[in-house]
């Protein structure tokens, strides 16, 4: 059966958007996506990390206001903010003042430390 050329080459474009479209979407940048995006408990949601210093605990909130330096990976500057945290249990022992490294999850539109350690890289 013969086939117009005009048909084969529509078909062609058309495969090779179906073949091309996957590769484009896992090479694009992350740093510009919406954080709504990502779903509470997705196993595929990214993980930063950071450094800062505990301003404020709320144990009760299962929160803590960090004052944290620079996350590239999201192209954010130091500031403070609070961050929640995944396990209550991470709060325990903490102290205003204490530096800290922690790793977060963007979950809509909360961030959810989920583990962290006591003291800095210096």
């Amino acid at each position: 059966m013969k086939y117009p050329m005009k048909r084969v080459s529509i078909l062609m474009f058309a495969g090779l958007v179906a073949i091309s479209t996957p590769g484009l979407a896992q090479t694009g940048d992350a740093s510009g996506m919406n954080k709504d995006t990502h779903s509470h408990g997705a196993s595929h949601a990214a993980t930063y990390q950071a450094e800062g210093t505990v301003k404020k605990i709320d144990a009760a909130a299962g929160a803590a206001m960090i004052a944290h330096g620079p996350v590239p990976s999201l192209k954010w500057p130091p500031m403070t903010m609070s961050f929640d945290v995944r396990d209550k249990k991470l709060l325990q022992n903490l102290k205003t003042e204490q530096r800290i490294r922690f790793e977060f999850v963007i979950e809509g539109k909360r961030y959810v430390i989920t583990s962290l350690a006591a003291g800095d890289k210096r």
